[in-house]
C-alpha cells in the first residue's frame, strides 16, 4: 500500500472549502434551456445540387410550397429533391428580389428591368410601373388588417399599389432615391409610422400625411439600411433595423438598443436580412444573415453559426423563415457557398457545443444540479474544460489551475458526509477537484504521471463502512483511495501496465457490496477483499472492454458492456457466478460499442462509431433506431466514457465534432402529409399542359416528372405510379421522380401517381390524363381497306414467293457479314479495354510495355524518356477519407498529367498510386519540365471529397531518366533508373521531382 505526499492535507482542503452538499431530493431543478444552447443543424445544397451559382442572394417560399432562390441573373426552384433552372420561374434580370404577398401571388423586383408578377406559368412584366430600377417589393400590414403593397426603387422613389395600378406616393420627393426597404409601426412613440431604409442617408419616417423625416437619436450611426422588421414582445412593439456598417439596432419606446462589432456583441458590422421566429410560448428569436455567420438573437444575447457548424458558407446573404403545413418552423439561408436549411425551433438532437471539434472531440460530460437549475459540463482533446451556466459557456485549462488542456472525465460522486463533489481526469494522470468559483485543486496521485496515462473513470463505494474511491486509469489498471492511502488493485498475475476503462459499483439482493471494472485483462469483479478476472478473452474473445452500466429488470441484474466488438450482456444477480448472455440484440451500426445507457422511461442509448443506437423493449425484444449527422448529430463517432443521462432523460454524448444532446421530450410525431406537385410533363423536347396530355398519333417519348415537398428528410421520399388502361397494379416504391413511356397504343389513359414521405405518410394521389390519338390507319374505315389490301397482298405473295425467298437469302448473308464485322469491332474494343486503366482513363502497366517494345521494332536507336510519378502520403489520405475519396484524388493526379504531357508522350497507371510518362524522343531537361509541371498543377489543385463539401490538396514526387534505346534490355534500365529517381525524390522530402543521377531540379518556387 502506498500513500501520496499530500493526500491527507488534500482531503482536509476538500473537507474545509468544498462545495456545500445537495441533497437531491431537495433540489427543484429547471432543466437547461436546450435553445440558447443548442446550434441548428443545417442542410446545405451547392452548385453539385443544381444550383446556377455558389453565390445565392435571396430565397422565398411559394404557396405551393416550392422554395425558390435567386442568384445574381437566376431563379431556382427547389422540388423536394434538387434545384432545377429551367423552370416557369426562370427569368432574365438581374438580381431579383422575391416577395410572397398574403394572396399568394408571388412577385419579383429586378434592378434593371423593373418588376414583374408570376401568373402560374411565366413571369409577366408590369408595364405600368414607372422604374426600371426597382430594389425591393414589400408588404405591410395596416392597422384594420388590410394590407399595403410598396415598391422601392434606386431612381424614383417610393410607389404604391392600389390593386391595379402603381402610384408615386405623395411627398416622397423628399426621401433620398435610393430606397432599399420599407416597414409599418402602429404603436411605436404612441402612433403609427411609416419607416423607409435608405442606403446611403439612413433611416426615414413619415407620420399620416406628414412630411417625411430622418430620424435621429443619440450614438444611432445607421446609413445604408438593408432591412427593417416590426416585432411584438409581451404587447411592446419593437423595430429592428439592419444597418450595413454599423450593426443590428432595435428602437422601441424605451429606447434604441445597439449590437455591434465594437461592442462584442457581433462578429461582423456587415449584416444583411432579418427573419422572426418563435420558441416556447411565443418568445421572439431573431435571425441575422451577415457576412460573418448566421446570427440569432434570444433574449438579447447572440449565438453565432458558421462554417463550424456545418453552414456551407460564412456569408449569409438573405434568409426566410417558413411555417410548414405541420407547424414546424423551416429557416431557409441564401449564402455565398450555396443554399442551406434548418429548423428554427428545438430539435430531438441538437449540437450542444463544438468544443474539441478541431481535434478529437468531447470525451467528458456532467449535467449536474447547481443554484435551484442545472449547469452543464464538458470536457474536451486540447480545449479543455467547459461550463455552461447562466446562459454562458466559461472555458478553463492550463491557466486556470488545470495541469493539462485535455479532459478524459468528469464525474460527480457522493463525499461520504451527504454532500457531492465534482472530479476531473485529466490527460497525463491528473486527477483534480472542482471548488465553488469555479477553481480547481490537483490531488495528488501514486501512479506514473506520463503522456500516455489518463484518468478514465470514478465511482465512490462504501466497503466495511469506510467511503472509498476508486480511479481507473488508461495505463497502470486500478486504484483505490481510502482514509487518506492510495492502493493499487489488481487481479493476480496482472502486468505492470493494463488498461481499465470503466467502473461500476453494484448492491446485490442481499445488501453485499462490489466492484466491476472492464479492462484489457477482460471483465474484473471485485468482493471487497480481492480483485479477479470473471470473464477473460478464452470468454468473451473481446479484449477491448469499454463502457459498463448496470440495468435491474424484474429481479434480474445485468451488464451492458460496451467493447470494440459489439455489445456483452452478462447477467450479474449472483456476481459470484455471473452469466454472458446471448447476442440477441439487433444489430448495432457500427462494431465499436462504446457503452449503453439508459433512462427512465426505459430507453437504452448504444453510442459507436456509426452514430448513436436507440433500443426500445417491445413484446418481441427491442426495436432498433439509428440517429446520425442527418439527424443533428455533430459527428457520427463517439468517444470513451462520454455519456450522461440527466433528470430530465436528456441524452448527452460526446463525438468526435463535439457534444450533443438528444431529448426525447421534443420529439414531433410528424403526420402531416406532404404536398405531391406536377412539375412538368414533355411530349420528345416540347413541353405540355399536364392537365391535359394529348399525344399525336405520331408523338412518341412522353416524360411526367413530380415532386414531393417534403421539408424534413426529403432524401427519404419514395414515389410509386400506375399506368391505369394498361399496368394491372402500381409499381415498387423508389426515389425516382419521373415516369416516362416510349411508345403508348391509342387510347385513354391515367397515370396515378403516389407519393410518401421519410415517416410513411402517404400524399393525396393525384392522376393525370393521358389520350393517344389512332393513326388513320387506326380507324374503321382503313380497316376494312386494310382487309380488301391484305386479299390482294396475298395473291400477289404467291406470285413473288421466289423473290421472296431470295430476298430472304441476300439479307441473311448481310446479317451473317454484319455480325462478323459487329464481331471484329467487339474484340478490338476489348483490346484497347485490357490496355486502359477504368478509373482514371489512362493506359495501363501493359499497354506502357507494349508501346515501349512497339518503339524498339519500329525506331530501334532513339532517345527515350521516363517520368515515374508517386502520389505522397496516399495511404494516409485514403486512411483518414475513404477510398471514394482516393479515387477521387488518383483522378485529379491523372488529370494534371494530361494537362502537362507533350500530345506525344503515353500516359498510364502504373499500378496503385504510381503513374508513368514515356516520351519518344525527348530529352532528360525537357521530361524534367514535362514532371515538374505536372507536380506544380496538382500541388495547386483542390480535391473533392465525395459526399462532403471538403476540399483537400495533394502532392506528387517524380522521378525522371533519359536513355538512348538500342535493345530490349535498355527500357529495363531506364525504368530502373526512373523509379531509382522517384525513391531519392520521396526520400528527400517528397513533392519534388529528381533526375536519375539523384539530383532535384529548380521548380518556380526555388531549389528544393
Amino acid at each position: 500500500m502506498s500513500r501520496a505526499p499530500s493526500i491527507t492535507g488534500f482531503l482536509l482542503a476538500v473537507l474545509l472549502t468544498g462545495m456545500p452538499a445537495l441533497q437531491a431530493a431537495e433540489i427543484t431543478q429547471q432543466p437547461l434551456p436546450l435553445f440558447d444552447l443548442a446550434a441548428p443543424s443545417f442542410t446545405s445544397y451547392t452548385i453539385h445540387d443544381g444550383l446556377p451559382a455558389s453565390v445565392m442572394t435571396g430565397v422565398v417560399v411559394d404557396r405551393a410550397g416550392f422554395v425558390l432562390a435567386s442568384s445574381a441573373s437566376s431563379i431556382v426552384r427547389y422540388d423536394g429533391s434538387h434545384w432545377e433552372l429551367d423552370t416557369p420561374y426562370a427569368s432574365n434580370g438581374t438580381l431579383p428580389t422575391l416577395t410572397l404577398r398574403h394572396d399568394g401571388s408571388l412577385w419579383a423586383a429586378f434592378r434593371d428591368t423593373g418588376i414583374a408578377r408570376f401568373d402560374g406559368t411565366r413571369w409577366q412584366p408590369q408595364a405600368d410601373f414607372p422604374s426600371r430600377f426597382a430594389r425591393r417589393l414589400v408588404e405591410t400590414v395596416r392597422v384594420d388588417g388590410g394590407y399595403d403593397f410598396w415598391g422601392l426603387t434606386t431612381d424614383q422613389g417610393l410607389f404604391k399599389f392600389d390593386g391595379k395600378t402603381w402610384h408615386k406616393v405623395s411627398g416622397s420627393a423628399q426621401l433620398p432615391r435610393d430606397l432599399l426597404n420599407i416597414a409599418v409601426t402602429h404603436s411605436l412613440f404612441g402612433q403609427s409610422r411609416i419607416w423607409v431604409g435608405c442606403g446611403s442617408a439612413g433611416l426615414w419616417y413619415r407620420e399620416g400625411d406628414g412630411p417625411w423625416q430622418r430620424f435621429s437619436a443619440p450614438g444611432f450611426e445607421g446609413s445604408q439600411i438593408e432591412d427593417l422588421l416590426v416585432t411584438h414582445d409581451q404587447s411592446r412593439e419593437q423595430l429592428w433595423i439592419s444597418a450595413f456598417g454599423s450593426g443590428l439596432w432595435r428602437l422601441e419606446d424605451s429606447g434604441l438598443r445597439n449590437w455591434t462589432l465594437q461592442g462584442g456583441e457581433l462578429p461582423s458590422n456587415s449584416i444583411y436580412s432579418l427573419a422572426r421566429s418563435e420558441v416556447g410560448d411565443g418568445e421572439s428569436v431573431i435571425w441575422v444573415a451577415s457576412r460573418a455567420g448566421l446570427l440569432r438573437i434570444f433574449k438579447d444575447q447572440v449565438q453565432v453559426f458558421d462554417r463550424s457548424n456545418g453552414l456551407v458558407s460564412d456569408v449569409v446573404r438573405d434568409l426566410r423563415i417558413w411555417n410548414s403545413p405541420d407547424g414546424v418552423q423551416i429557416l431557409w439561408l441564401a449564402t455565398e457557398g450555396g443554399m442551406a436549411r434548418a429548423i428554427a425551433d428545438v430539435r430531438p438532437w441538437s449540437t450542444a457545443s463544438l468544443l474539441g471539434a478541431r481535434s478529437t472531440g468531447v470525451f467528458a460530460v456532467l449535467v449536474e444540479p447547481h443554484a435551484g437549475g442545472e449547469r452543464l459540463w464538458a470536457g474536451a482533446q486540447q480545449d479543455g474544460l467547459g461550463l455552461y451556466e447562466n446562459r454562458q459557456w466559461r472555458h478553463f485549462g492550463i491557466a486556470d489551475g488545470l495541469p493539462t488542456n485535455t479532459v478524459r472525465m468528469i464525474r460527480r460522486i457522493a463525499d461520504g458526509d451527504g454532500g457531492f463533489s465534482v472530479w476531473i481526469g485529466l490527460s497525463g494522470g491528473g486527477l483534480a477537484r472542482v471548488f465553488d468559483g469555479p477553481r480547481f485543486q490537483t490531488a495528488p496521485v501514486p501512479w506514473p504521471q506520463v503522456t500516455e496515462q489518463s484518468v478514465l473513470d470514478l465511482v465512490a463505494a462504501e466497503f466495511e463502512g469506510i467511503h472509498d474511491i476508486w480511479v481507473a486509469t488508461r495505463a497502470n489498471g486500478l486504484y483505490r483511495l481510502r482514509q487518506g492511502q492510495w492502493q493499487a488493485i489488481a487481479p493476480p498475475d496482472a502486468p505492470a501496465q493494463w488498461r481499465s476503462t470503466a467502473l461500476l459499483h453494484q448492491v446485490d439482493a442481499q445488501g453485499r457490496r462490489w466492484i466491476w471494472a472492464t479492462s484489457s485483462l477482460g471483465l474484473l469483479r471485485f468482493d471487497g477483499r480481492k480483485m479477479e478476472v470473471v470473464l477473460g478473452p478464452d470468454v468473451l474473445h473481446k479484449l477491448n472492454l469499454l463502457g459498463i452500466s448496470l440495468f435491474e429488470d424484474e429481479g434480474e441484474s445485468v451488464l451492458w458492456i460496451g467493447s470494440g466488438n459489439g455489445l456483452v450482456r452478462v447477467n450479474s444477480t449472483d456476481p459470484l457466478h455471473p452469466r454472458l448472455l446471448d447476442d440477441d440484440l439487433p444489430a448495432a451500426p457500427d462494431p465499436v460499442v462504446y457503452d449503453a445507457t439508459r433512462d427512465s422511461a426505459g430507453r437504452i442509448y448504444l453510442c459507436t462509431n456509426n452514430g448513436v443506437q436507440l433500443l426500445k423493449a417491445t413484446a418481441k425484444g427491442y426495436s432498433s433506431r439509428v440517429f446520425t449527422r442527418r439527424d443533428g448529430l455533430p459527428h457520427d463517432e463517439c468517444n470513451t466514457n462520454a455519456r450522461f443521462i440527466d433528470v430530465h432523460d436528456r441524452y448527452w454524448t460526446g463525438t468526435l465534432g463535439g457534444l450533443a444532446v438528444y431529448d426525447p421530450s421534443a420529439e414531433h410525431e410528424d403526420r402531416q402529409p406532404k404536398p405531391l406537385r406536377i412539375l412538368d410533363a414533355w411530349i420528345g423536347s416540347r413541353q405540355v399542359d399536364a392537365d391535359n396530355i394529348v399525344m399525336k398519333p405520331d408523338e412518341r417519348n412522353l416524360k411526367i416528372r413530380f415532386a414531393l415537398l417534403s421539408w424534413l428528410h426529403n432524401d427519404k421520399s419514395r414515389f410509386r405510379t400506375q399506368l391505369i388502361g394498361d399496368e394491372l397494379e402500381p409499381g415498387s416504391w423508389s426515389a425516382a421522380n419521373e415516369r416516362s413511356f416510349n411508345h403508348l397504343p391509342p387510347g385513354s389513359y391515367t397515370l396515378r401517381i403516389e407519393a410518401m414521405d421519410y415517416a410513411d405518410n402517404a400524399s393525396t394521389p393525384m392522376n393525370v390524363s393521358i389520350r393517344v390519338m389512332p393513326a388513320w390507319w387506326q380507324t374503321g374505315a382503313a380497316r376494312v381497306a386494310l382487309v380488301l389490301a391484305a386479299a390482294l397482298l396475298f395473291y400477289m405473295i404467291l406470285q413473288w414467293r421466289n423473290r421472296a425467298f431470295t430476298r430472304q437469302r441476300r439479307m441473311l448473308e448481310e446479317q451473317v457479314a454484319d455480325r462478323t464485322r459487329d464481331l471484329n469491332q467487339a474484340n478490338t474494343r476489348l483490346t484497347e479495354l485490357s490496355l486502359q486503366d477504368p478509373l482514371t482513363g489512362l493506359s495501363n502497366r501493359r499497354k506502357l510495355h507494349q508501346v515501349m517494345q512497339l518503339g524498339l521494332e519500329s525506331e530501334p536507336i532513339r532517345s527515350w524518356s521516363l517520368i515515374f510519378i508517386d502520389v505522397d502520403h496516399f495511404k494516409d489520405y485514403n486512411d483518414r477519407y475513404g477510398h471514394p475519396a482516393g479515387d477521387e484524388a488518383l483522378r485529379a493526379v491523372a488529370s494534371a498529367m494530361l494537362r502537362c504531357a507533350p500530345p506525344h508522350a503515353l500516359l498510364a497507371r502504373y499500378g496503385g498510386e504510381e503513374f508513368a510518362c514515356l516520351i519518344p524522343g525527348a530529352s532528360r531537361a525537357e521530361a524534367c519540365d514535362v514532371a515538374e509541371c505536372m507536380r506544380v498543377t496538382m500541388r495547386n489543385s483542390q480535391v473533392t471529397v465525395p459526399g462532403s463539401s471538403v476540399l483537400t490538396r495533394l502532392t506528387i514526387s517524380a522521378g525522371v531518366a533519359e536513355r538512348v534505346i538500342t535493345e530490349s534490355a535498355d527500357f529495363h534500365k531506364l525504368l530502373h533508373e526512373a523509379d531509382k529517381a522517384l525513391y531519392q525524390a520521396k526520400n528527400a522530402g517528397r513533392d519534388r521531382v529528381c533526375v536519375s543521377d539523384g539530383s532535384p531540379i529548380l521548380s518556380k518556387e526555388g531549389l528544393r
